[in-house]
């Protein structure tokens, strides 16, 4: 599954109330199960069931929780937000992989870049991301390409204090749609395969960049006091993949999913900064109020 932000175009922003907010952290244990694909459009998943820490940060530039992932908010209005966000995708054994046996290892991939995200009401948006790629393994790290992604997200919070299930205190919901593309450079180290590991069943390959996928991921949470449980699902469509005559090219449909439960050890006495309250970075400089 996965890990999902790169500037200034805009002017023209109304500034933000003058009044300082106090960011929310907190941190704790985790403990979780996640199934995913060992890369894109593969036959064979990796399962981990692992204890981990945690943190969160509500400021308002910087947001790192369990409900969007980390982020920095560049430039802000009500309509719109510009932010740096981000993906990632997990490193690969070639030697625990068929379709990859013999071949090299993948390495662990972050991209990053700007993300411009539009919202239409509350609870609803849409937005594109152009991210770099940057490979690390070992030995070195590297740029790789470049990512594209358009996405269309629904979210939703209750208070179930008075619900039928009122043993939790909060719930929060999320819903998106993602199309994705890849420059050539990405979408080689997947799918193409070189004249020196081609083989009887696995052919030589040259991939090609363009379109990656399409997917749909469900995330739901239920809190009560300092514990937290979580569970998604995703589902992942290769089909009109560009480099679907790959070898490596395995499956067309996937569904990963995790599941987890955390418990906060420590946080901060202020309250979260709302959402809406938030503030682009871009922003402050104007008002010559950078921190």
């Amino acid at each position: 599954m996965i890990l999902s932000g790169l500037l200034s175009l805009f002017l023209g922003l109304p500034l933000r109330a003058q009044e300082k907010l106090e960011p929310y952290w907190e941190y704790g244990l985790g403990f979780g199960y996640v199934q995913y694909l060992h890369y894109p459009a593969a036959n064979q998943s990796k399962n981990l069931f692992l204890p981990f820490p945690t943190f969160q940060y509500r400021g308002e530039v910087l947001r790192a929780d369990d409900r969007e992932g980390a982020h920095a908010y560049l430039l802000q209005s009500n309509a719109w937000t510009l932010e740096l966000s981000g993906t990632g995708f997990a490193p690969v054994d070639s030697s625990d992989n068929r379709a990859r046996e013999g071949m090299p290892n993948l390495p662990a991939v972050v991209a990053l870049g700007p993300q411009l995200l539009s919202r239409w009401v509350n609870d609803f948006q849409v937005g594109v991301g152009i991210f770099e790629a940057i490979g690390f393994d070992q030995r070195s790290a590297g740029f790789r390409g470049e990512l594209l992604e358009a996405q269309a997200v629904y979210r939703w919070e209750a208070d179930l204090k008075n619900s039928f299930l009122d043993y939790f205190e909060q719930s929060y919901g999320r819903l998106a749609v993602n199309f994705k593309a890849a420059s050539r450079g990405v979408q080689s180290m997947y799918f193409a395969v070189p004249a020196e590991f081609a083989q009887a069943d696995r052919e030589q390959y040259e991939a090609k960049g363009g379109y990656l996928n399409h997917e749909v991921t469900y995330f739901q949470s239920v809190k009560r006091k300092k514990a937290a449980f979580y569970m998604g699902a995703s589902y992942a469509d290769f089909s009109s993949s560009v480099n679907r005559q790959s070898p490596l090219h395995k499956l067309n449909q996937n569904f990963s999913y995790l599941v987890g439960f955390t418990y906060v050890l420590g946080q901060s006495s202020k309250p979260e900064v709302p959402r809406e309250e938030t503030s682009g970075l871009l922003n402050r400089f104007r008002q010559n109020d950078p921190f």
